[in-house]
């Protein structure tokens, strides 16, 4: 990494804290900040108009979550860096965002310490993921039960849904799909978990965090 500043865009919807954050970021020689976006489709665009080195993104986000800008970014800007910062530890989550293209992540409650050295590491080339992320993403990939090994990701979003309480005609609203189709992806999910009724299919989703939150907006209209 060459000795200029590290150019980073913040893209984080708790406005006190982004502020904190981005007059630190300014007092480091080693960073600039070149703006701030409190949603995913003002971060889309900050960053397609400014090129930052590294993008700070927060997971939840309003009208399209942070993993989804991600993955955007991946495909319009191949060269920009993403470390993820968020207070969701669970495994959906954690299987997401190791699938996104980050090339970080680092709890929101982290020292500022560790935030710099992530900062610099992700900027340079390198990657930087908790312990903690190492962990939930390890069991991920090991436990025969996990969800990546059971269900697709068509039935996870289906799970998601079922873990809300939401009717079949409801999710297919949601998922722009006819009812008929939600109920086979409810069989497919029974019999690939084995389960028998929605109060288990729920505390599976629940166990795993995938009922943490309801699939978001996506970005592709921005």
């Amino acid at each position: 990494m060459s000795n200029n500043p590290v150019k980073i865009v913040i893209v984080d919807d708790h406005e006190v804290l982004m502020e904190s954050l981005a007059t630190w970021l300014d007092s480091q020689p080693e960073f600039k900040v070149l703006g701030r976006a409190q949603d995913g489709a003002s971060g889309l665009k900050l960053c397609l108009e400014t090129h930052p080195d590294l993008v700070l993104v927060d997971v939840a986000l309003p009208g399209g979550d942070g993993i989804e800008l991600v993955e955007r970014l991946q495909q319009e800007l191949p060269a920009l860096r993403a470390l993820v910062m968020s207070g969701h530890q669970d495994h959906h989550t954690i299987w997401r965002i190791s699938r996104s293209g980050a090339q970080g992540y680092l709890e929101k409650n982290a020292p500022l310490k560790l935030l710099k050295q992530a900062i610099k590491l992700v900027a340079a080339g390198g990657c930087f993921f908790s312990r903690e992320f190492q962990k939930i993403s390890q069991e991920c990939q090991s436990d025969p039960e996990a969800f990546p090994n059971l269900v697709s990701k068509r039935e996870q979003e289906v799970l998601k849904y079922v873990a809300q309480g939401w009717t079949d005609e409801r999710i297919a609203e949601a998922m722009k799909i006819s009812a008929g189709t939600i109920m086979v992806h409810r069989k497919n999910i029974r019999q690939k978990l084995r389960i028998h009724n929605d109060r288990d299919m729920m505390a599976y989703a629940r166990k795993w965090g995938l009922g943490v939150d309801l699939a978001s907006a996506s970005l592709a209209a921005a």
